[in-house]
């Protein structure tokens, strides 16, 4: 379970250090917006990438058996025995505060992406079948009769 959380991680951490998903997202929109909103993805892709990482690590310590001696050992529920850890002293709980802050901003950029984000989501050439412009003149239907058979022909 541990390793499947650092792969998780390692996914997050591309989003925080490339831009491959910036292409996935409008470009009709004020550049300011756009730098917020990315900037806003960055931080919480780290923030996922911070909470995938602490599960790992998690879930890697406590697959090495349970201690019968330590009073904060839940044997019926690794998750329950992580978050116990976590909770023991004041610098753990500062990292769960951040990470849970972080979190919140990548839930910030999920709900601006409902707004901001291409759908659906753009060929990996990136280049429209149809542009943009069109395609809202389509959702309108109101073009001219040739138009309209372009539309059609991208809808299907």
């Amino acid at each position: 379970m541990g390793l499947a959380f650092i792969i998780a991680t390692c996914i997050q951490l591309q989003g925080v250090f490339t831009r491959l998903w910036h292409k996935d997202y409008r470009s009709d929109l004020p550049p300011r917006v756009m730098k917020a909103v990315f900037t806003i993805g960055h931080i919480g892709f780290a923030g996922r990438g911070a909470a995938f990482l602490s599960l790992a690590i998690l879930f890697i310590k406590d697959a090495g058996g349970v201690d019968p001696k330590d009073p904060s050992t839940h044997e019926y529920s690794m998750v329950a025995n992580a978050l116990q850890q976590l909770q023991q002293n004041r610098g753990t709980r500062a990292i769960l505060m951040i990470i849970g802050i972080l979190l919140v901003a990548y839930g910030l950029f999920a709900t601006l992406s409902s707004w901001a984000r291409v759908f659906p989501t753009p060929s990996p050439s990136r280049e429209r079948p149809v542009p943009f412009t069109v395609m809202q003149e389509c959702e309108d239907m109101e073009l001219a009769p040739p138009e309209v058979e372009e539309c059609e022909l991208a809808g299907e």
